[in-house]
């Protein structure tokens, strides 16, 4: 049986978050601080925050999530390359990518930081969003359309992200530019994927 590169993702950030979780200080170490990104040169945050959690709930949903959505935009990259590395890279820059706003918006502040996959989880809904516009999917236990879903959620996240001025743990922007990023990534790689997109949006009962 293949084993999925979104499986191996999920594996390796539970294992990271758990040990992270039961050691302390471990995951103010791998967590986004954009304050020690700037004053000791710490760029591997970038990175490493996507794979550290703020608590066991937290890890729970981004995983069950990742393992939902992670599978299916693993699927829609597979339609156009053959390498197995593709989604792998595609999923660490959407970690990178959806936490550079963030850093630069609080690198002044040595009490904010950011973790969690959140970022890359949202770019893989939006991917999958630009094949199957009209796919349904499922907010608290209430069906619509992942387009629908989309448009909530982006709008969701830029409103909380200009009122989140609390102490970080999950930043709501970097929710919003994973989306970003999963819309405009996949359509830079294949710019026919905008075309195919507008063509399902505007056929809803196709």
């Amino acid at each position: 049986m293949e084993i999925s590169a979104t499986l191996i993702i999920i594996v390796l950030t539970c294992i990271i978050s758990l040990i992270a979780l039961n050691q302390e200080g471990l995951m103010e170490d791998l967590a986004m601080w954009p304050y020690y990104i700037r004053q000791k040169k710490q760029f591997y945050r970038f990175l490493t925050n996507g794979f550290v959690h703020a608590n066991y709930m937290h890890l729970f949903f981004n995983m069950l999530s990742l393992y939902y959505m992670g599978r299916v935009a693993e699927q829609v990259f597979a339609i156009f390359y053959t390498s197995p590395y593709v989604f792998p890279a595609y999923y660490a820059l959407a970690i990178i990518v959806s936490t550079i706003p963030y850093y630069f918006r609080h690198y002044k502040d040595p009490n904010r930081l950011a973790v969690g996959a959140s970022g890359a989880v949202s770019a893989c809904i939006f991917t999958i969003m630009l094949v199957q516009p009209w796919a349904q999917i499922y907010l608290f236990f209430f069906p619509m359309p992942i387009v629908v879903y989309g448009i909530v959620f982006l709008g969701l996240s830029a409103y909380l992200a200009s009122r989140d001025t609390g102490y970080g743990g999950i930043g709501h922007g970097v929710h919003f530019w994973g989306a970003v990023f999963g819309l405009v990534f996949p359509i830079l790689l294949q710019p026919s994927l905008l075309t195919y997109f507008i063509t399902q949006l505007l056929s809803p009962f196709r």
